[in-house]
């Protein structure tokens, strides 16, 4: 596992290539990227109903998790994450995985009012994220890999709408008996999700 951001930051350089990176910190090293392809989907704030509202983000969530799996640069990051873990050590490569995005992207809120959903190597350029990002990342980072994965949608109690999304992936990757869930958007370790305690309705979707 790479131990510090300047590693892993150094390592996605590497993979990146020429394409390079609009970090701040590397910016000059890789000028670049920023005359690629456009890719953040944004749309307003839904005044529909819940449900459609819901159906709506799973929508552009799923197509930019799509164009990270067609992306091999996404596959490139997964392994540079992965060195040092023995192979078949399926909970070490999750951990790993998981916690290089924790080291790398910082959480940070959407433009005012507008949904703004990333694709996983824009996600790791900017390096800030929200919930439905962090779930974008996460899941084409692990289906590059092999890994099934869900997202999982969930209303709290006090709330009336469907507010927090993250990652579930099954395990073992391959006919996964359980779900780990994997909330990047919290300073938590792998496995954590918030309670039924405070939960009113959690859905799960295939990706």
């Amino acid at each position: 596992m790479l131990k510090e951001i300047g590693t892993v930051l150094g390592g996605i350089g590497t993979v990146l290539g020429l394409i390079g990176t609009i970090t701040s910190k590397a910016k000059s090293a890789f000028p670049n990227l920023a005359s690629t392809s456009p890719s953040i989907t944004v749309k307003r704030i839904s005044t529909r109903s819940q449900n459609a509202a819901l159906d709506d983000r799973i929508k552009y969530i799923r197509m930019q998790i799509d164009k990270g799996i067609q992306d091999g640069r996404v596959r490139q990051v997964a392994a540079q994450f992965l060195r040092g873990v023995k192979e078949r050590d399926h909970i070490g490569e999750l951990r790993s995985i998981y916690d290089n995005v924790r080291k790398l992207v910082r959480y940070t809120w959407d433009i005012n009012g507008i949904d703004t959903y990333q694709t996983p190597m824009r996600t790791l350029e900017f390096g800030i994220a929200d919930c439905d990002d962090y779930a974008i990342l996460l899941v084409a980072l692990l289906m590059s890999i092999g890994y099934t994965c869900k997202l999982v949608v969930i209303r709290l109690k006090e709330a009336k709408e469907w507010g927090h999304i993250y990652a579930a992936v099954g395990y073992p990757p391959k006919n996964p008996k359980l779900w780990i869930p994997l909330d990047a958007s919290v300073p938590a370790k792998i496995g954590w999700e918030a309670p039924d305690s405070m939960v009113a309705e959690r859905k799960y979707f295939d990706v």
